[in-house]
Parts: structure tokens; sequence; C-alpha cells
């Protein structure tokens, strides 16, 4: 990565044989050939597995160390020495690799090849390691009840390694004593192994598992589903707009109804759905339509079906509903996810497939190295939508996770979600000493920081080291509650703001050790989301190969949240690569946005005045039917936009607003070259920069 975007600064000053146009303020200018860049790359450093060293994990990441003048790196991993008998070969961008795969017990080989840019390849560096075989075996009988298979867990945790089976395609309906089935605390070593058995969890506050502070966790093989589902879904058949109330019938016999005891205890918001396509969003509705709790009538005239009725917060809203479309409840209050991990490292999730959840689908939540693979959360058969919230939902990782070969669709929030939480500053001491908030707070001693300025949209403090961080009493230093103390390795000269009575306001610290680095999410298909389709707030990853359609928002987007959720914060060193994007960009709250967006915010939800994001490349994308902008660029600084098609079969856009291939505002240092644009519908410019952006270079689109 660094260096590919060392590249991006030096064309600035050298570029091949041609004239390039430089926009707004810069003048054409014509450079001499550049200077061969590549050189030999020496063998690179193995990191983990280490050579000659032994594990249980079947789904190990494999790290080694960047390599400045490498493209890309080739993997191989091989059963023998001579790499006669190759099990898996992948090519990765970034220094990490995680075969989709769990990888067969016995001795192993791997190597990696850096890459250069002119494809040229370095020697190998090689390094064998060794996948144990596990003798703890533990069994689940067919048709066992919860409180039964906790049990056979619960002896199996307390004698690891080992393995848990359930029976073979074996068949279990069960309500968890417990939040969750698989509770788990500071187990190592253990795989269940579902072995194609199915579990119908039949509370929707429950869940599958639950691990916290676990290691070398692998769960496979299992189909979960949720009886009830945990929504509701009526068609619509009259609207009364004075008053917001809307009657509906129910849209599937076996949904439970909107007066079920289900629903009426885990009520929440809703949303329109469109009454063709099972699972997708309205066009041009929002994204939230709140009805009042648990207030609905149900009349029933003769035999005929049963009519409910409900009533929205906001009457205005009712202009949205057309009789023959549908509205869902979703059952999300107090309602459980699939999975949740708390801590740890290396737990893997593998051909899980699962129908209707109301929380999140995989939450984790500091952990390192969470890894989803070939999971599906699919729309139940007849059905019309899939689970109510989040498909991948990951903060504060040190090692982000690992998506691939998973299809999501259905989902009731943003299928990948991938952040950091900002931790609100109380008082600054002195330069070296600030007293910070407990929530949110993971900071350790020897962890980097960044100061946000979200009044702004700026960095303060671009980093600085956490020497140590106490516990204080409510009153110390003059803070009314209980917070820590926090001491710097280094004084900093700013002043920060920390006054402000609302402490959204005031500055706050982001880490940049728990930043979700190195994450990947390749080679994996989203359909019919709700909000974002992968929403990213990292350092060093690579989103690729993925398939994205019907995405009510945003596809593919790098922004912060400083409204509320704090959320963030800025991303560097992001691979966007070879997504295919479709029919997406179609609700309330999508104007001026792109498909593929790279955008950062100030308060109020305002456009941030500072250009946090760094190092990124868009390249080989195809985004088909797009709205409003195909690929926008904001805040930015070295960005690559390179060899994407933009393409339409439709005849016009849904709207009357500006439509530009490409957008940058609020940049610096892009390159926009090879890109494509097959589209007949009238475009206010295929690339647009602003005022407001510094040294572009547009070539060949």
């Amino acid at each position: 990565m660094l260096r590919l975007f060392y590249h991006i600064q030096l064309l600035f000053r050298l570029w091949v044989g041609a004239v390039f146009t430089l926009i707004y303020g810069l003048e054409s200018f014509a450079v001499e050939e550049s200077t061969q860049l590549s050189r030999p790359v020496a063998e690179l450093q193995l990191l983990t597995p280490a050579n000659n060293s032994t594990t249980f994990s079947r789904t190990p990441d494999f790290f080694w160390a960047s390599e400045p003048d490498t493209d890309r790196y080739e993997i191989e991993i091989a059963v023998d020495p001579e790499f006669k008998k190759i099990i898996d070969r992948d090519v990765m961008e970034i220094a990490r690799y995680v075969v989709d795969k769990p990888l067969p017990v016995g001795e192993l080989y791997w190597r990696v090849r850096p890459i250069g840019e002119d494809g040229g390849v370095s020697p190998a560096s090689v390094s064998q390691f060794t996948i144990r075989d596990i003798q703890n075996i533990y069994d689940i009988p067919d048709g066992a009840d919860a409180a039964g298979i906790e049990q056979v867990i619960k002896e199996a945790a307390a004698n690891t390694p080992c393995i848990v089976r359930f029976a073979k395609k074996g068949h279990y309906r069960i309500a968890p004593t417990d939040t969750d089935l698989i509770r788990l605390n500071k187990v190592s070593d253990m795989i269940i192994e579902g072995q194609g058995a199915e579990l119908i969890i039949t509370e929707v506050d429950r869940g599958l598992a639950h691990l916290i502070e676990c290691n070398g966790i692998l769960i496979r093989d299992l189909t979960i589903r949720y009886d009830p589902l945990p929504f509701a879904i009526g068609v619509v058949q009259s609207v009364d707009d004075s008053t917001g109330e809307f009657s509906v019938v129910m849209e599937h016999p076996e949904l439970p109804a909107f007066d079920s005891p289900t629903i009426l205890k885990h009520w929440t918001w809703g949303v329109l759905l469109d009454p063709r396509i099972p699972g997708k969003l309205l066009d041009d509705s929002p994204l939230v339509l709140s009805t009042i709790e648990r207030k609905v009538r149900k009349q029933v005239n003769g035999e005929r079906e049963a009519t409910y009725t409900l009533e929205l917060k906001s009457p205005h809203q009712a202009k949205f509903f057309t009789p023959g479309s549908k509205y869902i409840v979703f059952a999300r209050h107090k309602g459980r996810g699939l999975t949740r991990v708390e801590g740890g490292k290396n737990v893997t999730f593998f051909n899980l497939t699962n129908y209707g959840v109301s929380g999140g689908h995989y939450t984790s939540f500091e952990s390192s190295a969470l890894k989803v693979l070939h999971c599906q959360s699919l729309i139940p058969d007849g059905q019309w939508f899939g689970g109510n919230a989040d498909g991948l939902h990951v903060r504060s990782s040190e090692v982000g996770p690992w998506v691939e070969k998973c299809n999501f669709e259905g989902i009731g929030d943003d299928a990948i979600a991938i952040y950091a939480k900002g931790v609100f500053i109380l008082k600054q001491e002195s330069p070296t000493e600030l007293r910070v908030d407990l929530q949110f707070c993971n900071l350790k001693a020897g962890h980097s920081v960044r100061i946000f300025n979200p009044r702004d949209g700026t960095t303060v403090v671009e980093e600085a080291k956490v020497d140590s961080i106490e516990l204080q009493n409510a009153g110390s230093g003059g803070v009314e509650k209980e917070h820590f103390l926090l001491t710097l390795t280094k004084p900093i000269k700013q002043q920060l703001e920390t006054n402000r009575s609302d402490p959204l306001l005031n500055d706050q610290i982001f880490s940049l050790t728990l930043v979700n680095r190195d994450f990947a999410v390749r080679n994996n298909r989203f359909s019919r989301i709700r909000r974002f389709g992968t929403v990213v707030r990292a350092i060093s990853g690579v989103i690729e190969k993925n398939d994205y359609a019907y995405i009510s928002n945003v596809p593919i987007v790098l922004r912060n949240e400083p409204d509320l959720w704090r959320n963030g914060l800025s991303s560097q060193d992001i691979y966007i690569l070879n997504n295919t994007i479709s029919d997406s960009g179609f609700v309330r709250g999508r104007e001026g946005k792109g498909q593929i967006e790279v955008i950062m915010y100030k308060m109020a939800h305002a456009l941030a005045d500072g250009r946090g994001h760094e190092n990124i490349l868009i390249s080989g994308n195809r985004i088909n039917n797009w709205q409003e902008y195909g690929i926008s660029v904001q805040n930015a600084r070295n960005v690559q936009i390179l060899n994407n098609l933009l393409t339409s079969d439709l005849n016009d856009f849904d709207n009357d607003r500006s439509h530009f291939g490409i957008y940058v505002n609020n940049a610096e240092e892009v390159i926009i070259e090879g890109n494509r644009i097959n589209d007949s519908r009238r475009l206010d410019a295929v690339v647009e920069v602003s005022e407001n952006t510094d040294r572009v270079i547009i070539k060949e689109n």
C-alpha cells in the first residue's frame, strides 16, 4: 500500500508521455517519461503462522511483512514442501490472508511472492506449520432440548481442545434457557460441528452464540430458523392522510400478526417494501417509518381476513403509502442477534444459514480477526423479508473482520458495518493529561490515538500515544461522574474544546490501534439491503469482487457519523476493486450521493471541512442503473479512480437533480483515468470537480 500511494504523489511530478488537463486553477503541462520505479524485492518476512509452529485452528490468519515496492502478493498453501499439491492460491493487495474454507489437519506449507507494478514476481518466502487433530469429541443427540445441548457444550468447554457435534442432519426445536444457546467465556480451541443440523429457535430474544474473550472457536455447518419470525408484514389497504392511520391485511398467513404477543413485546419502527421484489424497500420512501408502538386495532368482518389499523407517529409520512405497498414492523426492541463476540480473537463462523433474526447477525465488539465465511442470511421461502438488523457489525477490532463468499439478502440495516467509537473528552488537565468518558473507552497503555473536532470535521491531533489510563472517582479533577484519567507519552500543543454543554460538540478521541486493520470483504453477494451495503471506517483493507443489488442507500461508503452515533473515524489505505453494483440508491436520503462514496461529515450532517480519508484506490468496478453520482469522492487525499465502468439500460434518472459520472469535491491529489460511461441518459457532467479541490489529473475517461 505504501508503494502504491507514494507513486500517486510522484505522478504529479512525473507522468509518462502525454499532456494532462489539471482543472480549476491548475495549468496544463507536459511531462517527461518517468523513471522505472520497480526494483528487485527481497524475500518477504512471513509472520504467522510462524515457521515450525503448531495450532488447532483450522482457519488461521496468514500475515507477512508488507513490502513498500510491491503492488500485490501471491499466496499459495500446499500439503508438500515442493508445492506440487497446492490446496489454495490467491492474490491479495494487503499483507494478510484467510482461506475461505477450513484447512485440513496435518503438516502444511505456505509461501508468498511479491508482485511488482510491472507484473514482475520476486522469489517466494516459504514457511511450514502443523494443524493438530482434536481427540476430545462430544456428541449432542438428535432432538435434544436446549438444556441438554447447553450441558454438553458446558462439559466440552472444560476439556478443550474439543469438538462438539450435533447429529448429522439433526433437527432441534429449542428455546435457549438464557440469552444464547452457545455461551462460552475464556474458552480456546473448540469446534462446534453442525453437520447439517437445523435449529429452530422459538423466541426472538434468544440467539445462537455469545462468546466472551475466546480464542480459536469455529462454529460451522448449521441452519438456524426463527419461528415465529421477528416481524409482521401487511399489504396496505387504505390510508388517511390527515390522521396518519393506515390499514393492512397480513401479507402471509404464517407470519405473526400485528397484535401477536411477539410483535407487541418487541415492536420497533418499520419501512415500506416494494410489492414486486421481496426484501427491497419501496422506491423514494424513507429509511424509517415509525408507528405508535403497540397501537393496533384488529377488525374481522365475517369470514374475511382480519384488517389491522396502525397510526404513524408523523402523519405527514402518510403520503408515501399507497394501496398495494407492503409495510413491515420489526420486532427488534430487546430482541437478540444471531451471534455476539466480545474480546478474544480468531473466531470463525463457517457455512451457517439463517432465516430471520431479531437483532444483528454477526456482531463483534473489541475482538480481533473475526471470520465469517460461506454464511447466508436469507429470506425464508415464500416470505418477503430476511433479518431485522446489520448482517455484520464490527466495532473496534485490532485486526479487522474477514468476510468472504457470504450472501446477505433482505436485511433491515447495513449489510456490513465496520467502525470505531469516539470517546468524549471531559476535561484537559494539561498537555499530557485528559479526563475522558467511560462509555466506549477501550484505550490502553501503548495505544495510539487521534483527536477529532466534530464541529468542523477536522483532525486536531493527528497521532498521540497513551502512556497510562486510570479509573477516577466522581468528583476527581472537578468532573462530576466516574471517568478515566488518560496520560499521553508526549505533550500536545493544542488546546482542546471540552466546555460545550452537549458532549457531542466537544473534541473526541479515536483509537488508531483498534481500527479494524487489514479487513477484507470479498466475493460476497448483498441484495435488497435497507441502508448501506458496506460502510467502513478502518485503516488498511480491501472491498473486492462483491455483487451489490437493490441497496436502498449507498452500496459502498467510507464515512463517519458524528451525530448521535459517534461512528468513525476516517479511512486510509483502502482498495475498492472489481465490485458489481446495480439498481441501487433509490430511497429518501440518498440525494447527492455516489454508488461508491468517500465522504466525511461534521455535526448537523454537514460536509466536513477536513480531508481525513487518505490513500484510496477505486478500480475495475461495474456500476449499472445508478442514480445521483456514479462515484463520489470528498474529504480525501491521494485517491485513484481508475478503469471503472458506468452503464444503464434505463431511459432516464428517477429525479431531476444533478447527475455526474464521477464527482470530486474538497480533495487533493486525485487521478481519474480510464473510466468508461456507457449511458444514454443525460448527464450534467461525466467528471465534475469542484473549485475546492487541488491537484487533479484527468485522462482518457
